[in-house]
């Protein structure tokens, strides 16, 4: 084979990748112009409280999803706290980053130096993944500084969720498991959803491709490291399990408690029948009235969860496994904040990579991580942006084309399942 020409193939074959980052570079120059002039527009204000007003939260509450973890966690004893609901190894690794602050680190340089070294993973990451497609240095790094600079990780760096490191843990298992490293994979893979739960659903790869160790490794990865810092917290174990589970059922049942925070920026599928009630003539008027109005939404969604697992188990390609998953993530709890979108990110330069010659998921997948929260269709106490109602619907549009584009691999295999006898009645 003439080396040339098949180096030559390989170039031209990235075009799905090339045009993901040219429209994620795009929606990024336009989201960096954007917060430039609204940022000048709010100088005034800035002069005022002595404080830089935030493109995305109250100025008051910057950060607060990461340094709440921390004081919350500062006293071993995070589970007395009201608001505290976070997984336990979540509260752990708060313990953790509060050391250089015991030790008289200022905390907002640990936050920045946190955030900077998971944004140079990620950078890496997708800088490697555009090299394997054959893309130019050039080329591969406008890539790692587009997905770094997107609209998902400014957010996420505003509020500070501890998301932002399950979605590194989650991308470092991806790559870990696409490299061949598999148990590496399933140990991120357990650490990811010891942070943010659902993760645990990338465990399917595992079993898709018959790799039950890794699976065993990762269940238990999971459930050791979320199950120990119980014991560790003060409390004990069984007080501190009863409140976590308790709290958690709680919030992920009506979200903060509030209505105008359920409705907001979102990308669960629930807005899609939440956001039309609250623009009726009869919306919902308070928190209590959800859980009713959503429940046969929940049992749908379980089954549709359900589904996609079930799906995933039987596809071939590890890369529509993770992005369709991914999308389930984001769109199944009723209370799905728009930084949890810096999950997608990873998967879906991940299948753009490997699909190397596809031009939709670049463009639902940039839709899907564009700003649209300056597009407001109801002005608060009850905020209602263009956020909350195309992410489901991009969400959805994903799933249904790569059900789309493997139907014939996906109508065999389940075909195959049928008794012998009625798939030769059926031929």
């Amino acid at each position: 084979m003439d080396l040339n020409a098949a180096i030559t193939r390989r170039r031209r074959g990235a075009r799905g990748l090339r045009l993901f980052t040219g429209l994620l570079l795009a929606i990024d120059v336009w989201m960096i112009v954007y917060l430039f002039f609204q940022l000048r527009y709010n100088a005034t204000f800035a002069q005022l409280t002595g404080e830089l007003p935030s493109p995305f939260f109250d100025v008051t509450d910057h950060w607060m999803d990461f340094f709440n973890p921390i004081r919350y966690a500062w006293t071993l004893d995070p589970y007395s706290e009201y608001w505290a609901n976070s997984p336990p190894f979540m509260m752990l690794a708060a313990v953790a980053l509060s050391i250089p602050m015991r030790l008289g680190v200022p905390e907002i340089l640990v936050y920045l130096g946190v955030f900077a070294a998971g944004l140079v993973v990620i950078g890496l990451l997708c800088r490697a993944a555009a090299r394997h497609c054959g893309m130019s240095g050039l080329e591969s790094a406008l890539l790692a500084a587009a997905a770094c600079l997107s609209f998902p990780f400014a957010y996420c760096f505003d509020r500070g969720n501890f998301v932002f490191f399950a979605a590194l843990a989650m991308a470092l298992g991806v790559a870990s498991y696409e490299s061949g490293h598999t148990f590496l994979a399933a140990f991120f893979v357990g650490i990811a959803a010891a942070l943010k739960l659902y993760p645990a659903v990338l465990g399917v790869m595992f079993l898709a491709d018959r790799r039950f160790r890794e699976a065993v490794f990762c269940a238990l990865t999971g459930i050791v490291t979320s199950v120990v810092p119980l014991f560790l917290f003060a409390g004990g174990f069984r007080r501190n399990l009863s409140v976590f589970l308790g709290k958690s059922e709680s919030y992920a049942a009506i979200g903060n408690g509030a209505l105008e925070w359920l409705v907001d920026d979102k990308n669960s599928f629930y807005q899609l029948i939440l956001v039309p009630k609250m623009l009726s003539d009869t919306p919902l008027t308070h928190i209590s009235e959800v859980p009713g109005y959503v429940a046969g939404w929940r049992v749908f969604l379980t089954v549709l969860m359900a589904a996609a697992v079930v799906v995933c188990l039987v596809l071939r390609r590890n890369h529509d496994r993770v992005l369709l998953l991914t999308m389930m993530m984001l769109g199944y709890p009723i209370e799905s904040g728009v930084y949890n979108l810096v999950i997608a990110v990873f998967p879906l330069v991940y299948w753009c990579a490997r699909e190397q010659e596809d031009a939709v998921i670049p463009w639902l997948g940039c839709g899907l991580l564009m700003m649209k929260s300056v597009f407001v269709i109801q002005q608060p106490p009850v905020l209602i942006t263009w956020q909350a109602v195309l992410n489901p619907v991009l969400e959805l549009a994903i799933i249904g084309y790569i059900v789309f584009l493997r139907r014939r691999e996906l109508c065999g295999a389940f075909a195959a399942l049928r008794p012998a006898k009625r798939r030769e009645a059926a031929g």
